[in-house]
């Protein structure tokens, strides 16, 4: 070891026994994790604006017109119409893959992106519109796609279908920035997942999917062999949930899957680099395990959870990330790390720094006055949806 080796450890030492963490991790950084933090656009918003270079992603709304467009004369009720619409984007939106990265997923089309969801809000909508600082190059093409997307959802949104059921003055309060995020809604504010259901190894979306399975077949028996009761009836809203839920669970299984081919064909065809080559190999096995089975290794764990946070944006346009990353991932780091060794703590601490990494450039749009209402007051402050951190 050498005497610059030496003084590091002795220094690291000293910052562990002062129980001084972040410095901890400043220190011990790899080239890797120093790699990835650069890499990532900044989203947190300065004085209610996004960062030069970052633009609204138009992919998303693109893709979500085309299919409600497509399904106007379908017969299906909404939740199925709802459930396809996201489906069709998952299997057709761009997906890459940042050089040095373990994990794989965002919730945009390009890395500098804020993702848009047009089905939301008007208002954002509007917003979004009158915001010349993210509206992608060039800037007249991209007006029109906007113009596009826009006058279709107008009077399309859920913020249309709920302004006749709201009460004005709580409307009212939302919209002036009093309440800037945790809305007691199902989209655009917290969604509900039971990660005691599908974060403790015992069942993925393959599993989901059978257990769904058996209650379609199940209502369709009763269906068929009882005679019609109003309680049958009542259980045909169900029906439709079941079937909304099959399409989505099928639907991102296949992402997964698409991104286990991109990185095989990376690995095999574009990677000179042996130990690079191995790393898109194992990003490719774990894409093709989860999210439909339940993860074996700590990298598999960190997929898992990062595609069930991206699915759940996409679908319900949550913020915050809902998780306790130190109860959940910890059985797999313990075995692979303590008990099996097939992992280093260096690698291990890789594979956590980057989870961290993708939880913090997770975005969406979001209106001037929620950016603005969720900053510090002296400015220092920016928010994310992956978390609050300070600027710069």
């Amino acid at each position: 070891m050498t005497a610059q080796a030496a003084a590091m450890d002795a220094s690291i030492q000293d910052l562990e026994d002062k129980g001084q963490w972040w410095w901890v991790a400043e220190k011990r950084r790899s080239r890797r994790l120093d790699y990835l933090r650069k890499a990532i656009w900044k989203k947190g918003a300065v004085g209610g604006l996004y960062q030069p270079g970052v633009k609204v992603d138009l992919e998303m709304g693109e893709l979500f017109t085309v299919n409600e467009k497509a399904a106007s004369s379908s017969p299906d009720p909404y939740v199925i119409k709802f459930a396809k619409r996201f489906a069709h984007y998952l299997d057709n939106k761009t997906i890459f893959i940042t050089d040095n990265a373990q994990l794989v997923g965002y919730v945009g089309s390009l890395p500098h992106t804020v993702y848009w969801d047009p089905s939301m809000a008007i208002m954002i909508n509007e917003e979004i519109y009158n915001d010349s600082t993210v509206c992608p190059e060039p800037e007249p093409e991209s007006r029109a796609r906007m113009t596009e997307i826009m006058n279709f959802w107008n009077g399309r949104t859920d913020q249309d279908r709920l302004m006749e059921h709201l009460d004005l003055e709580d409307a009212i309060k939302v919209m002036s920035g009093a309440i800037g995020w945790g809305l007691a809604s199902n989209r655009g504010g917290y969604s509900g997942k039971d990660f005691e259901y599908i974060m403790t190894g015992k069942r993925a979306f393959a599993d989901c999917l059978e257990e769904v399975d058996a209650k379609i077949d199940e209502m369709d028996e009763r269906f068929h062999t009882e005679t019609p009761t109003k309680e049958n009836l009542d259980f045909l809203e169900r029906l439709n949930r079941w079937e909304a839920m099959k399409i989505c669970l099928e639907s991102c299984i296949r992402y997964a899957g698409r991104y286990a081919r991109l990185a095989r064909v990376l690995a095999e065809n574009f990677e000179a680099d042996p130990t690079r080559k191995e790393e898109l190999l194992t990003i490719s096995e774990c894409c093709e395990h989860v999210p439909a089975h339940p993860p074996r290794t700590l990298q598999e764990s960190f997929q898992y959870d990062l595609f069930i946070q991206l699915f759940s944006r996409t679908e319900a346009v949550e913020g915050a990330w809902p998780l306790r990353p130190d109860y959940y991932h910890w059985p797999l780091y313990d075995k692979e790390v303590n008990e099996e060794k097939t992992l280093t703590e260096d690698q291990a601490l890789d594979l956590v720094g980057e989870f961290m990494i993708r939880a913090a450039e997770v975005c969406q749009y979001k209106p001037r006055w929620t950016k603005e209402g969720l900053q510090g007051i002296d400015g220092t402050w920016v928010w994310t949806l992956g978390g609050v951190y300070p600027d710069g």
